[in-house]
C-alpha cells in the first residue's frame, strides 16, 4: 500500500461463530478490527484504483481500521484487505463478517461500482485457510 492513500471509513460486522480465533491452520487477517478504511477498488485487470474527489478520501488506514479494497464478483461487490495472506494457506474468502456504512458516500461509491442503487452490506473476504482444512472444509 502506498503512503498518504486515504479512504472511508467503514464499520466490520460479524458475530463470534462468523470470527472464531482459529480455523484449523486458518483465521481472518483483520483480526479483532471493529473498523476499516476503503482506499479504492480493483478494476477489470485488478489493478488498484485509488478514491477519487468526493468519493470518501477522508481518513488514512490504522492499524484498528486497515485499508480494504473493493471489488465487483459475480455481479456483487466484495471488500478485500490489502494484506498478504501468510504462506502456505489458502484465501482470501469469506469469514462470515460484512463492512457498511451510514455514509452516503459508501452508497454511491458501490452505486458507481455496481451500476445500480446500492443499500446493503458487503462481505468481507478476509478469511485464510490451511491446505487441509481447506480441503476437509470444500467437500
Amino acid at each position: 500500500m502506498k503512503n498518504g492513500m486515504k479512504g472511508l471509513t467503514v464499520s466490520i460486522y460479524t458475530n463470534d461463530f462468523a470470527r472464531p480465533k482459529d480455523f484449523g491452520g486458518g483465521g481472518n487477517l483483520l483480526g479483532e478490527c471493529k473498523r476499516a478504511t476503503i482506499v479504492g477498488y480493483l478494476d477489470e485487470d485488478g489493478d488498484l484504483v485509488e478514491l477519487g474527489p468526493g468519493e470518501g478520501r477522508v481518513s488514512e488506514p490504522t492499524e484498528v481500521a486497515p485499508a480494504i479494497v473493493l471489488q465487483r464478483h459475480v455481479g456483487c461487490l466484495i471488500a478485500i484487505p490489502l494484506v498478504d495472506t501468510p504462506e502456505g494457506t489458502i484465501g482470501t474468502m469469506s469469514g462470515g463478517a460484512f463492512v457498511s456504512s451510514h455514509d452516503g458516500r459508501f452508497d454511491k461509491l458501490a452505486e458507481k461500482l455496481l451500476g445500480h442503487r446500492f443499500y446493503a452490506a458487503i462481505p468481507l473476504h478476509d478469511r485464510y485457510e490451511s491446505p487441509e482444512t481447506y480441503a476437509a472444509l470444500s467437500r
